[in-house]
């Protein structure tokens, strides 16, 4: 036992000594004082000894499921030594990517790091551009060769030997140390943000972003006063029809002036996969590919001018229910503490509602089945289709007509209990591999997206065709929304134009059709919604009522992982990690972004709006209990 505990030294010791000879690089870079060093350096071997806690039950289970026999030949000790080497190899590289990170963002590993992964062409192209790449990896090759010959020495020599005194103590610490400290550590705590960053070990933080799917808004973005910030947001809340009210915990919520009794119509919201405004025909697409959306663009309120808050499925899920903006990192639809929100469900259930998400794929994928189901939905996923239901399927789930066809079903059940019913639609037939039933339309299916738009169109149609025979049909409101376009991935700046998305509102006994070109933003959405269902409930939704906008309330929020944007009054103003703001010159119309200018007001607004959402989630404000 003794060999095998000793053994987990040559893993432990170059890890230890390449994170804080890091550690004492940054330290003396960034200025600072002997002793803060000095604790700076006691904070992190603590940081990583407990980062290296989680390796060692592997290295402490894996040698004794190998039999005796098998460890006297030169296999196992020729895998041995390799092991060494690629945790050589690892921490090394590690340590490089870490430095290069610091220089550029004066941080550990963050959301940022976890977002190369995704933008990897991006991300490599602009290391080839900046750094001479044969030279990283001369170094890195030059690094790993020496530490691995001094560390494969002394693991022949000492392979035979009893284990160290001082070695038990070590192994014991490791094991007992409590996984709280990284997350609670330093011991040494300071309100320097710069020391406590110093003090933490980059892997870690690494999969801690992973896991926590956002980024520090007030740590990496442009940042304004609290009191600025606030004064900032109750200007923008307040309207002709609402007042303001700020709660001790600096809550602004908004307070009706007057609230209708509601009658309480049903809601269908049928959520698009990737449908962006330029496939629509009422919109400008020459193709003819959603001849019956065109058709319901006549018969309903019809809105021109909306913008998605993301490229994702999910960022759109967060908007449609949250009415929030689309804060740095991950949608909250994926991170932690996402439950028990200020959501539409909440509103709608607060009010005797039956809420349900239904999704023709398996709603495990980017946690959609535990947002809506700790947000108080039922949950109605592929696992719950019976076969005879299924005519067509794909990897991201049923046809949309077996999804709309299920959609009926529920809406029947809800209707027989005598309840209203609210229902979270999401489609996947505008989807890669673009494929879908057979004599459906006039387009071979797995050709192309046209395809794809064509066919959701078709079953969106059909759908309603079907839903208007019902008996729950006529007090029923029916929204179709893309989630949102199918560009603006694969890139780390924000192509505001296609973030475009079309929003219909359609109910012939209750709304009257209407096209509305306002610009706005996928968080209004909701408001919107909810004032044709007479629901006015206080709440702290960020989105605003379109169809009370005068043309200088128009505005819209977009953003990627890393950059967030804001719209307002001609003016697009995008904040990036490093505190970066910039301002452009966007017309809607033209889609055109150009000629960078200043403007204080737009970007005092960007800010605020993205600092106070940021404050308001990470706070656990907008929640409904918990704090």
């Amino acid at each position: 036992m003794s060999k095998k505990l000793l053994s987990i030294s040559y893993y432990l010791l170059p890890m230890l000594a390449l994170s804080s000879l890091l550690r004492l690089i940054l330290s003396g870079q960034q200025g600072l004082p002997n002793l803060s060093t000095v604790l700076v350096f006691f904070n992190g071997v603590i940081s990583d000894l407990a980062t290296f806690s989680y390796l060692l039950p592997i290295l402490l289970i894996f040698p004794l499921l190998i039999p005796i026999r098998f460890k006297q030949n030169k296999i196992y000790s020729f895998a041995t030594q390799s092991a060494v080497i690629f945790n050589i190899c690892f921490w090394t590289w590690t340590c490089i990517c870490e430095w290069f990170f610091w220089d550029e963002f004066k941080t550990r590993f963050n959301f940022i790091a976890v977002d190369y992964l995704i933008y990897t062409k991006e991300v490599v192209g602009n290391i080839r551009q900046s750094f001479s790449v044969e030279i990283i990896l001369g170094v890195w090759l030059v690094a790993v060769v020496i530490i691995s010959a001094i560390t494969l020495y002394l693991f022949r020599k000492n392979s035979q030997a009893p284990l160290k005194r001082y070695y038990s103590p070590l192994l014991l610490l490791l094991i007992l140390i409590p996984v709280y400290f990284i997350d609670e550590a330093p011991v040494f705590k300071s309100e320097d943000g710069l020391f406590n960053d110093l003090s933490k070990n980059g892997v870690y933080e690494f999969f801690s972003a992973f896991r926590n799917n956002e980024l520090d808004f007030k740590k990496l973005y442009p940042n304004l006063s609290h009191d600025e910030m606030m004064a900032t947001m109750e200007k923008e809340f307040s309207t002709e029809n609402l007042l303001i009210k700020r709660d001790s915990e600096d809550r602004l919520i908004k307070i009706p002036k007057t609230h209708a009794v509601s009658d309480k119509p049903n809601l269908i919201f049928i959520t698009v996969e990737s449908l962006g405004a330029k496939f629509i025909g009422s919109l400008g697409n020459q193709d003819h590919i959603t001849p019956y959306l065109d058709k319901l663009s006549e018969k309903s309120l019809f809105f021109t001018g909306i913008y998605a808050t993301g490229t994702r499925t999910v960022r759109g899920l967060e908007a449609l229910s949250l009415s929030l903006p689309p804060t740095p990192g991950a949608s909250i639809v994926r991170r932690k503490k996402n439950g028990n929100l200020m959501s539409l469900g909440y509103i709608l259930n607060s009010q005797g509602y039956e809420s349900k998400f239904i999704y023709g794929g398996h709603g495990i994928f980017d946690n959609m089945n535990g947002y809506f189901h700790k947000n108080n939905f039922g949950i109605v996923d592929r696992t719950d289709f019976e076969d005879k239901e299924i005519t067509f399927s794909n990897v991201w789930g049923v046809a949309d007509e077996n999804l709309f066809d299920k959609v009926i079903q529920e809406s029947r059940k809800s209707y027989k209990t005598k309840k209203p019913f609210f229902s979270m639609v999401l489609t996947t037939s505008n989807h890669r591999p673009f494929t879908y039933p057979d004599g459906r339309i006039d387009i071979p299916s797995h050709t192309s997206r046209a395809g794809a738009v064509k066919y959701t169109d078709y079953a969106i149609g059909k759908f309603i065709e079907k839903a208007e025979k019902e008996p729950w049909f006529k007090n029923t409101i029916i929204v179709v929304v893309a989630d949102h376009s199918t560009e603006g991935r694969g890139v780390i700046d924000i192509p505001v134009e296609t973030y475009h998305i079309p929003f219909w509102v359609y109910s012939p006994s209750r709304i009257k059709p209407q096209r509305v070109d306002r610009i706005a933003s996928q968080i209004d959405v909701i408001p919107t919604v909810l004032k044709l269902m007479n629901q006015e409930a206080p709440n702290l939704f960020f989105g605003r009522n379109i169809l009370e906008m005068k043309k200088e309330d128009e505005r819209f929020f977009v953003g990627t992982y890393q950059k967030v944007g804001y719209y307002s009054n001609g003016i697009f103003t995008s904040l990036g990690p490093k505190r970066t703001i910039a301002s452009y010159l966007y017309d809607p119309l033209t889609k055109k972004l150009s000629n960078k200018i200043k403007s204080e007001d737009n970007e005092k607004k960007a800010i605020s709006y993205y600092q106070y959402a940021s404050f308001l989630f990470k706070k656990g404000l907008y929640h409904l209990e918990e704090k």
